[in-house]
């Protein structure tokens, strides 16, 4: 629906309640900030979930996006 920065507070808060945090908690907030042009803050949530999940597809994915050089949201 495109509110990435309204997003933000909630999937921290569910990653923060829950000690086994769900890969697309993760995903999610990662995209958010990718969308917000938070490519750092992006490439180090999805690391840490990559690490946590190897099995997700879905971050290895977002990962490569955020990582392209030649991505608009690239920072």
């Amino acid at each position: 629906m495109g509110k990435f920065r309204e997003a933000i507070p909630w999937f921290e808060k569910g990653i923060e309640l829950n000690p086994i945090i769900p890969p697309r908690y993760l995903s999610h907030l990662a995209w958010s900030y990718f969308w917000l042009g938070k490519t750092k803050k992006s490439v180090i949530m999805l690391r840490r979930a990559a690490t946590h999940y190897p099995e997700y597809a879905g971050i290895r994915a977002i990962l490569a996006l955020a990582l392209l050089p030649g991505s608009p949201k690239r920072n």
